[in-house]
């Protein structure tokens, strides 16, 4: 009897081919109110026998319940979506002309920042059963990305750099630029963020040593805003150069008095203004974008 058991079941999975998915993906980063739709893929492959009781459905999260099912069997029938407000996703979107890819990506419209989250797809069939997550982010650029260095009462130096609002949490680093060769800035930062509203305010704050700025020389300071599992970032940077301070500071035709803030390195802070001042650290000149002395 086990015999006879043994064979009727090679006898009836002979052919059977399984369900290929591609690798895990990576993040999916879009700016918020950039783009009227996003589209996440599911890139299975499929076997003769995989159409035998296809079905392929997406979850938010770590919700059980799908938000889109899709099922081939015969006929091909637009996908369903349940939970979601009407008009998230576009059930009539055609990812392929491969009725047996046709609808196997969600389309979802005017994507917002409480879209973003893990999207898992699940393929499955009489025989077999794959799944394929997506990562969507919809980020918030902050308004201000505020960064600057003042001389404290004690001689030291400090430098804050703070961003609002932006979506997700993002992270601020501050690097030391010598030519081209660009490293973080050794020392603890205090650091704090405020969720509110849906968005963060982050900042952080370093005192330093004014001979920290010695051991460099020509350098610049730089603070860099970025989302963590994506490559978007924004920053802002702060041009140092020694000099000799002798005399007042308005011998303005000094081209020792070289220190600029640049501001806008992104093209969503091109519109930025910088502020107008300069200040001495000792035998440090900081000029900010606008003075005349820059």
């Amino acid at each position: 009897m086990i015999t006879c058991l043994l064979v009727f079941m090679a006898f009836a999975t002979s052919g059977v081919t399984a369900i290929m998915m591609e690798a895990t993906g990576q993040v999916v980063a879009v700016e918020n109110g950039t783009v009227s739709a996003v589209v996440l893929d599911c890139p299975y492959s499929l076997g003769p026998d995989d159409l035998n009781g296809l079905v392929l459905k997406w979850f938010f999260n770590h919700s059980d319940q799908p938000i889109y099912t899709w099922i081939l069997d015969g006929d091909i029938d637009e996908p369903q979506v349940s939970g979601l407000p009407p008009g998230t996703v576009d059930t009539s979107y055609k990812h392929h002309e491969d009725p047996r890819h046709r609808h196997r990506a969600l389309r979802l419209l005017a994507p917002t920042p409480a879209s973003s989250g893990d999207y898992t797809c699940v393929v499955s069939s009489h025989y077999d059963e794959k799944t394929h997550v997506v990562p969507l982010m919809v980020y918030v650029l902050p308004l201000k990305l505020e960064f600057s260095v003042e001389e404290t009462t004690s001689g030291n130096i400090t430098v804050s750099c703070s961003a609002e609002p932006a979506y997700p949490e993002p992270r601020l680093q501050l690097y030391v630029q010598v030519d081209d060769v660009r490293e973080p800035l050794k020392t603890i930062a205090d650091r704090e963020t405020v969720y509110e509203d849906g968005v963060y305010n982050t900042s952080l704050r370093v005192e330093l040593p004014l001979q920290h700025l010695e051991l460099y020389g020509d350098a610049s300071l730089i603070c860099e805003l970025h989302f963590p599992h994506t490559n978007v970032s924004m920053q802002e940077s702060i041009d140092l150069r020694p000099a000799e301070v002798e005399e007042e500071v308005s011998q303005a035709d000094s081209p020792a008095l070289r220190a600029v803030v640049h501001l806008g390195s992104t093209p969503s802070a091109a519109s930025r203004q910088g502020v107008v001042g300069m200040s001495v650290l000792g035998t440090w000149i900081i000029c900010t974008l606008g003075s005349l002395l820059c």
